[in-house]
């Protein structure tokens, strides 16, 4: 008798490490633009930001480069309140592509598209999280962006 409650005990708690576990390994990785680019570079070291806005109707592309020191920390600051879940990237629409160059070099690769999904791409990251997609899950207005181009 006594085994066999020990048994049903033992059933019941690898039952519930395999739910848990399940529930971590298919819970998607959660993030944000400050954990992936801004705790990682030094705001004062990006020596310019390119910005390339794809059209996908017209097949127009309009860039500009940013060097001014003020910019580039109104950009960096619309983005470090975005909080991230890593997603799937549409690449159907229009978006934008982000260059950052840190010190002269190309460290960071962004594109953001019109769903609120950002692809990251970083030069010297060396694992999983080197390039990888994600949707933008809280409230982000982007029309900071669109008002460089005028």
């Amino acid at each position: 008798m006594k085994s066999t409650a020990i048994r049903k005990y033992i059933y019941i708690v690898i039952g519930i490490a395999i739910v848990i576990t399940a529930y971590f390994i298919m819970r998607p990785y959660t993030t944000s633009f400050k954990e992936l680019v801004l705790d990682r570079v030094n705001i004062n070291s990006i020596s310019s930001i390119e910005i390339v806005k794809a059209e996908k109707s017209s097949d127009e592309e309009k860039k500009i480069v940013v060097t001014d020191r003020k910019e580039i920390e109104n950009i960096m600051h619309g983005f470090a309140e975005v909080k991230l879940k890593e997603s799937d990237f549409d690449n159907s629409g229009d978006s934008y592509w982000f260059y950052i160059k840190v010190d002269g070099y190309s460290r960071f690769g962004l594109q953001l598209n019109e769903q609120n999904q950002i692809h990251v791409f970083d030069r010297q990251r060396d694992d999983k999280y080197r390039s990888a997609s994600y949707q933008i899950t809280n409230d982000f207005n982007k029309d900071f962006i669109g008002n460089l181009f005028n």
